[in-house]
């Protein structure tokens, strides 16, 4: 059972609810869903994490990469969760060496995975 808290960084409402529920079952005891990337850096400013889930492109002007970008520096795992339409993102998004990647739609079990293995 995992312990923590979360972040998801998600503009799709079914999809990060769809994650937050993944999370909280798998033992997260607080899960925070956050839709913009400016936001998602004020937040990991200011609180603990164990992990993030980012999705790439956001409802603004910064990008899960961004996000990832700072939460490297924290030393904080991060995994994508991205449909990876632009083959530029997907190559950018290896280099920053994530705990993982998923694509959409995600199945449970690959979450799971990759979580277990932080």
């Amino acid at each position: 059972m995992l312990t923590g808290t979360a972040l998801i960084v998600e503009d799709q409402v079914i999809t990060a609810l769809d994650l937050k529920h993944t999370l909280v079952n798998f033992g997260y005891s607080n899960v925070t869903i956050i839709n913009k990337g400016k936001n998602a850096l004020d937040f990991i400013d200011n609180e603990p994490l164990s992990v993030a889930l980012l999705d790439i492109k956001l409802a603004d002007d910064v990008s899960g990469i961004d996000v990832a970008k700072k939460l490297k520096q924290k030393c904080i795992p991060f995994i994508f969760i991205s449909a990876f339409s632009n083959p530029e993102n997907f190559r950018l998004a290896n280099e920053l060496k994530p705990a993982g990647i998923i694509k959409k739609p995600f199945l449970e079990k690959a979450v799971k995975t990759l979580l277990n293995k932080l």
